[in-house]
């Protein structure tokens, strides 16, 4: 599934919430982040528990180890370069992940690029080489995806024809889910859904 939307949107928070769901319900998740460390994660994560089920951060934390969730955590830090789908099926084996959410496609490698691919055909290799992996595995992967200039533009949440440099991210995902935020209210359409 990919989850699009402009930047400050919400992405990012929707998809630790939908890794912490599934870790609460015993799948083994696995989250890459090209941008925040893990200690930021760690921290958005106790928040977005501490929202559902606890008052205090430390009180979700002691929640979170009780349920003895499984969410192993790679950043673009700790491989000193942006990951590439290699990484991540290493991560799904290593670990045996049921479930994985990639935050975000932008702050991905291509490991097929040549110098001078466009990125729009490097995203495409990016998303339809995850979605290879989601098949192989047989466990979902959500993928956040920026949404480009002209979404900021639309009355709603954006389309699929606003997802930022390749049409290829939209032909190859199972699901589309868009997402915008206006005055504190979050707005989802799903803008595909193949099943």
């Amino acid at each position: 599934a990919v989850f699009t939307a402009r930047t400050g949107q919400g992405k990012s928070w929707m998809g630790l919430k939908f890794a912490l769901a599934a870790a609460l319900h015993n799948e083994r998740v696995g989250i890459y982040s090209g941008e925040m460390s893990k200690e930021q994660m760690q921290e958005r994560l106790l928040c977005c528990a501490k929202q559902d089920y606890t008052s205090t951060q430390e009180d979700a934390l002691k929640y979170l180890k009780s349920k003895n969730v499984f969410l192993r955590l790679l950043t673009q830090k700790e491989l000193r370069r942006r990951a590439n789908v290699d990484d991540i099926e290493e991560m799904i084996i290593r670990d045996k992940l049921t479930m994985v959410v990639v935050d975000q496609l932008s702050l991905m490698e291509d490991k097929t690029a040549k110098p001078g691919t466009p990125l729009r055909q490097q995203y495409g290799n990016i998303s339809m080489d995850l979605f290879s992996l989601s098949s192989r595995y047989n466990l979902p992967i959500i993928l956040l995806v920026q949404s480009n200039r002209g979404a900021a533009n639309n009355p709603g949440a954006p389309g699929l024809e606003n997802i930022a440099e390749s049409d290829a991210v939209g032909q190859n995902a199972t699901r589309v889910i868009s997402m915008k935020n206006e005055n504190n209210i979050l707005q989802m359409n799903i803008v595909k859904n193949r099943y």
